[in-house]
């Protein structure tokens, strides 16, 4: 019985000595339940790290409201990604091409249909085709 009783209190010393052992990044990782296996331990590590990097460099905030900060920060990306799609949109040579296809659906959209219509594509300039 004595015995039972020391292997009980040796127990919980083990467990916090199994603990140290361990970096708080990975405690913090399993206490988080962010990785179920190895490789996922390595994205979790690397998620962490570039949270650290970004309250390091002043890009994010952090404060005790999380429903804020999260919201500030899907703010953050919804501005970048709708000034890279604004880029892209406005871009001549997109909009080059977006006028080819929409050019091209009106074509077969207003086409009369039948048995006998048949539309081609060929890929050549206006002046290769002249």
């Amino acid at each position: 019985m004595a015995e039972q009783e020391q292997k009980t209190q040796v127990q919980p010393s083990q467990v916090k000595e199994a603990k140290e052992e361990k970096g708080l990044l990975d405690q913090i990782i399993e206490e988080g339940r962010m990785a179920r296996d190895e490789s996922q331990k390595e994205w979790a590590k690397d998620l962490i790290g570039e949270f650290v990097k970004q309250v390091m460099e002043g890009t994010m905030v952090v404060s005790k409201n999380v429903e804020l900060m999260i919201n500030s920060r899907i703010g953050q990306l919804d501005r970048l990604i709708s000034s890279q799609l604004n880029e892209v949109m406005h871009h001549p040579e997109f909009q080059k091409l977006e006028g080819s296809w929409r050019g091209l659906n009106y074509l077969v959209n207003q086409s009369e249909t039948g048995d006998h219509l048949k539309i081609r594509v060929m890929s050549v300039s206006k002046k290769d085709l002249l």
